[in-house]
């Protein structure tokens, strides 16, 4: 999230906090005419934007739903064990 973005939420980034850059690569097409031929070519016109961004640990005031909660980790065994199922003879797949 940026510092913006928080700010819009009414939240606040911590003090001394430091954020991530992130870059958004696109391309713009534009319609451009030629002066001279006085013909239309369309150009792809290519752009990044940097974006300091920071986790929603380090943001004070944010509503509720933006902190998920953990995700539940499974022991390995029982990840396994809770994906087999047995054939019609009785024997598990």
């Amino acid at each position: 999230m940026t510092y913006r973005q928080a700010q819009e939420l009414g939240a606040q980034v911590r003090k001394g906090s430091k954020g991530s850059l992130v870059v958004y690569a696109n391309k713009l097409t534009r319609e451009e005419e030629d002066p001279k031929s006085g013909d239309t070519a369309l150009r792809e016109i290519p752009f990044m934007k940097g974006y300091t961004v920071f986790n929603v640990e380090q943001i004070e005031g944010l509503p509720a739903h933006y902190h998920a909660p953990a995700a539940p980790v499974l022991d390995p065994v029982e990840r396994i064990s809770s994906h087999t199922t047995p054939d019609p003879s009785g024997n598990m797949l």
